[in-house]
């Protein structure tokens, strides 16, 4: 696998603001190309809560960390309606490996969003079978 340069990350977080808790706005353009060739351009000011972690598994997962990149593709990603949400987790895993992510924490971290997205995908059947 060839090297790829990472851009870094440069944010504040708006909870020293008293604006929302764990919630960081993005202060540069990030530009990265996906993993299917198409590139994603998410613009100065986007906020992002980055990782949302359970307050018990903080010790495993923290809620920023080298994960940052990956945990932005994926929020931004969300919020485009253009790539179903199987395509957005597994870029996310892309990225946390291209991140240096320890396979461990990455699968954990992969298999929580899946997790959350089942139980969505979930929620919306069954408020589609009740109208």
């Amino acid at each position: 696998m060839a090297t790829i340069e990472l851009p870094e990350i440069h944010c504040r977080s708006l909870y020293k603001e008293k604006l929302a808790p764990h919630r960081w706005q993005i202060l540069e353009d990030v530009q990265v190309t996906l993993s299917n060739g198409d590139l994603l351009f998410i613009p100065k000011g986007y906020i992002t809560d980055f990782a949302t972690v359970p307050r018990l598994c903080w010790g495993i997962v923290a809620t920023i960390g080298n994960h940052n990149l990956a945990t932005l593709i994926h929020d931004y990603l969300l919020t485009d309606s253009s790539y179903d949400r199987s395509f957005i987790d597994n870029e996310m895993l892309y990225w946390l490996k291209l991140s240096g992510v320890r396979r461990f924490k990455g699968i954990l971290m992969y298999y929580a969003v899946r997790a959350n997205s089942y139980k969505q995908s979930i929620k919306q059947a069954t408020q589609r079978l009740s109208l």
